[in-house]
């Protein structure tokens, strides 16, 4: 038995028209799974869509992100709040040695034309 959207905790939220999407995309069986673009470019719930325009892109995007900040709705207490605001204070706890190994060879810094630094 393969997945079927009905057992997604989010299913109660779904239009019947995704639910019979996703199923068709999920399909166990390859011969009646939906597969073929044009089978999916025509299916009631992207009916909305311009496909053409969207190829072409020339497709207005419904939201523009402010590359000069984060675009979610950040906490005090979240980095990237604390990056935005220009007053970097992290009260985390530093890594144990085995988290941070993890990250050996990786480099960040605020500052984008700062050098990053040479291995020794």
């Amino acid at each position: 038995m393969g997945f079927s959207i009905e057992d997604a905790e989010c299913s109660n939220k779904l239009s019947d028209g995704v639910k019979q999407y996703v199923d068709g995309l999920t399909e166990p069986d390859r011969e009646s799974r939906t597969m073929v673009a044009d089978t999916v470019r025509k299916h009631p719930w992207l009916e909305p869509l311009d496909f053409a325009a969207l190829e072409a892109e020339t497709v207005k995007a419904p939201f523009l992100p402010n590359v000069n900040k984060a675009n979610f709705d950040a906490h005090e207490d979240d980095i990237m709040a604390a990056l935005d605001s220009g007053s970097v204070k992290d009260t985390r706890p530093p890594l144990e040695e085995e988290q941070e190994a993890k990250f050996a060879g990786f480099w960040w810094s605020q500052d984008a034309s700062a050098p990053k630094p040479q291995a020794s």
